[in-house]
């Protein structure tokens, strides 16, 4: 009865997304875009900037930062110029290392720095951490009992500060669609989100697409996608080219909207097949591989060339753009096996 009558509401650090106090997990593959996420995200609540519409609270965020330090500080530069972020006085502080959150040495030396920034500038909104793998320490990822140590530290961390910690996490080689490593992780978090690259080839462009995949006790938010948009940074390399990085902008054409989205066409279906028979050890097929498979298993009627390419193209375009299947480097991998309805 105490319980029920000392309800309060939510409390979100970004709206609908990340509750405050709560554990968060960004997953994806290698190159998917979730590190840009993160950053996009923690950049917003450092400002007390709506995040793509969505309303945060402002507060000190601390970026634990175990891999790709020679990009981080353009990444971080593209992304304030694109939303117009006021860098000179953000509350966004990165780590010169990465941390062994397995280790209480390391563990204590991570609160002491963050309480040491505190005591200036506030209390943390957001801790991220990322990757899982370069700030886990001497562990096994898959070990239930060295993954569960690792929740407990970042609990820990949690319990510290009462805020909200993003981990940014690596999927499997074989599922795309979940964490690498023991599930204890997952069954610890409070919202979990799948980042993968979708797109429109034939307009040449890769979008990146975030999806609930875990929401324990709220109805799962709408699935965003981003464009990623070069932005030059003013300054110039040594043979006097412009260097540039990437930010993200929320697009109009989440994946999923284009035109009867959610109908399987007979051809997108045989693609499909085509591609899960043909897919290696790690759910992967190059183009060349996939398309010949789905000739074989006569995506056109017609035995033209010309005809079966375009009924291939069209089918592969369409996945993507339902985001049920994904692009990493040079090949393809199934992401759903929601197959809605079949047309013709």
């Amino acid at each position: 009865s105490e319980l029920i009558a000392n309800q309060k509401p939510p409390i979100w650090t970004v709206k609908d997304y990340i509750e405050a106090g709560s554990l968060v997990s960004i997953i994806g593959a290698p190159g998917s875009g979730k590190t840009f996420l993160a950053l996009d995200i923690g950049l917003h609540v450092a400002a007390g900037k709506n995040c793509h519409g969505l309303p945060v609270i402002q507060g000190l965020v601390l970026y634990v930062c175990g891999e790709g330090k020679s990009g981080i500080g353009r990444r971080i530069d593209a992304l304030c110029r694109e939303n117009n972020i006021a860098r000179e006085t953000l509350p966004f502080f990165v780590s010169t290392i990465p941390a062994q959150l397995l280790d209480k040495m390391s563990l204590a030396e991570v609160t002491a720095a963050a309480i040491e920034i505190m005591l200036k500038y506030g209390k943390p909104a957001l801790i991220i951490i990322d990757t899982l793998n370069r700030n886990f320490g001497d562990g096994d990822e898959n070990s239930t009992a060295d993954m569960t140590r690792f929740i407990g530290s970042v609990d820990q961390l949690r319990s510290s500060f009462g805020c909200a910690v993003l981990v940014v996490h690596h999927t499997g080689i074989g599922a795309k669609d979940r964490g690498r490593g023991s599930t204890a992780l997952r069954g610890a978090i409070d919202f979990e989100y799948l980042v993968t690259q979708t797109g429109r080839p034939r307009d040449n462009v890769r979008l990146i697409r975030m999806e609930a995949k875990k929401v324990k006790d709220f109805e799962s938010p709408p699935i965003l996608t981003f464009e990623p948009v070069v932005v030059d940074l003013g300054i110039f390399d040594e043979e006097g080219s412009p260097v540039t990085s990437l930010a993200l902008r929320l697009t109009n054409t989440p994946s999923g909207s284009r035109t009867n989205a959610g109908r399987m066409t007979m051809a997108m279906r045989i693609a499909l097949d085509g591609l899960k028979v043909v897919a290696d050890e790690s759910g992967q097929a190059t183009l060349d591989d996939w398309r010949k498979a789905a000739y074989a298993n006569k995506i056109s009627k017609s035995e033209k060339q010309d005809t079966k390419q375009k009924a291939f193209n069209r089918a592969k375009d369409n996945l993507l753009e339902d985001g049920l299947i994904g692009i990493e480097g040079d090949k393809f991998y199934i992401v759903s096996q929601d197959t809605g309805q079949t047309g013709q």
